[in-house]
């Protein structure tokens, strides 16, 4: 949903970060500052993070009203690994994310500057997709349970990788599933009788064949949620991967 007063929209160029950026498992992994050349400093929370740029979001009410090309500096601290990162940044796009917030994307522009504050506590946050992402077997049909809010929802499993996964939900059950929403899930992987059960948060949402697919983050840092089931859910990502070399193999011959 757009407000009819965000005059703002998002460049497409950026809109091809998606396809390689990948979302924090927790908001609340870093403490953000921006400071701009007028008013206070503003705090914001991390969305994403790369080696060329963050995506932050912003307060409704905080906007600093950033333009794409305006220069600001974004400072990231992490207090439980005791580290802090200032950095110039220039905004390359900006559009709604929720009800409450905005979502800028930020350029890194002084490489230098970042490589120079740079540990290995920091490192570890760049570049977080997921490599590993499976689909059922097509023959089987994987229920997918969410909640969101009130709204209890059943879907099935599209893919699934390391981080996250796709549910398919039909359409006129979609509407609750807006990007960033915090939801609960449970599903059962195929032939793995242990339950999975959990929290994460919308990602994406994507219309294939009039039906949606929800992308969903995993909450890891959640006690006792899906966490306790991250073994066996790399354990069947990798005997999927064996099975689809074998098919691919198989159809060569």
């Amino acid at each position: 949903m757009i407000f009819g007063f965000l005059k703002k929209k998002t460049h497409n160029a950026s809109n091809n970060r998606d396809q390689y950026r990948q979302a924090l498992p927790n908001p609340r992994t870093f403490d953000v500052t921006l400071k701009t050349q007028v008013g206070p400093p503003i705090k914001a929370e991390a969305a994403d993070l790369t080696m060329t740029g963050c995506g932050i979001r912003v307060l409704l009410e905080d906007d600093p009203a950033l333009a794409p090309g305006d220069v600001i500096e974004v400072t990231l601290r992490n207090a439980k690994d005791d580290w802090t990162v200032s950095t110039p940044v220039r905004v390359c796009h900006v559009a709604q994310s929720g009800f409450r917030h905005l979502l800028y994307g930020f350029e890194f522009i002084n490489i230098g500057n970042l490589y120079s504050q740079m540990d290995n506590a920091f490192a570890k946050f760049f570049n977080r997709r997921a490599e590993r992402r499976v689909q059922p077997d097509l023959d089987e049909q994987t229920p997918v349970s969410l909640k969101a809010g009130e709204y209890a929802i059943s879907g099935v499993m599209h893919d699934i990788s390391d981080t996250g996964l796709g549910v398919i939900v039909l359409h006129q059950q979609g509407a609750p599933l807006v990007k960033d929403t915090r939801i609960a899930l449970r599903f059962k992987l195929p032939n793995v009788r242990k339950e999975m059960v959990g929290h994460g948060w919308v990602r994406r949402i994507d219309t294939i064949s009039g039906k949606i697919v929800a992308g969903i983050e995993f909450d890891f840092e959640e006690a006792g949620g899906i966490v306790k089931g991250q073994a066996l859910i790399a354990e069947f990502i990798k005997r999927r991967q064996q099975e689809m070399r074998a098919q691919q193999h198989a159809w060569a011959k």
